[in-house]
């Protein structure tokens, strides 16, 4: 499989590129038993070959043959590119490097970020998790509250996709139960929600106020026990 990426950058302008993407198959590979998808024989361990020829193009060549669908939904998809240039460290106070390009590095790296990710009162602070290549982040120093999980995202003004963010402010807004989330729905004092099926009958409700229910469709399955 030959991959090519877009001309994307991330929030600091540096651009996006198969260097990110080495850096993420060098830590999942290093780290396998970490990753909640993994399980032995998975599509990881029939890699025959990882090669990155340039800036914007990298090849996997399996050992064994997989559905192209199947390959596209259940691997390709999970490649994610991250920014090198800004994690590949093992401290706070260490500079980047090339670690990941070792075993042992890259199990040193994701310890390193594991132990970050972890500390949630600083995730709007780090500036680790300000560099992103998505229409938004966290804003800075005041994005995340660490006890409730109310969360603020802004725009990233570097953002390189076709589809700009044109909304100056989002507030995901936590709730304790359906019914708070509910109230606050039909009080008017969040502007999106969902609506419990337990409660469907509320529909009308809404669509009166203004709301447009629309159906919730999920890319899954869901299970009555």
């Amino acid at each position: 499989a030959t991959i090519r990426l877009k001309s994307y950058r991330w929030s600091d302008g540096t651009p996006v590129t198969s260097r990110d993407i080495e850096f993420w198959m060098n830590l999942l590979l290093a780290n396998k038993s970490q990753w909640v998808t993994y399980t032995p024989g998975d599509w990881l361990d029939f890699i025959s070959t990882l090669s990155y020829p340039n800036p914007t193009t990298f090849r996997i060549t399996f050992a064994r043959a997989y559905s192209h669908v199947w390959l596209l939904g259940n691997a390709l998809s999970e490649i994610t590119p991250i920014p090198q240039h800004a994690w590949d460290r093992t401290s706070t106070r260490g500079a980047v490097g090339n670690y990941d390009r070792t075993p042992a590095g890259a199990r040193a790296v994701f310890a390193f970020l594991d132990r970050q990710s972890k500390s949630r009162t600083t995730w709007d602070t780090d500036p680790l998790w300000q560099v992103v290549d998505g229409p938004f982040r966290l804003e800075p120093g005041d994005g995340f509250d660490a006890t409730t999980g109310f969360t603020i995202l802004v725009p990233n003004r570097g953002y390189s996709g076709p589809v700009k963010p044109t909304l100056s402010r989002v507030e995901e807004v936590p709730f304790t139960s359906d019914t708070a989330e509910l109230d606050s729905l039909l009080a008017g004092r969040i502007d999106y929600g969902y609506l419990p099926f337990t409660d469907v009958t509320l529909r009308a409700r809404l669509q009166h106020q203004g709301s447009r229910v629309e159906p919730w469709l999920d890319w899954g399955i869901t299970v009555a026990m």
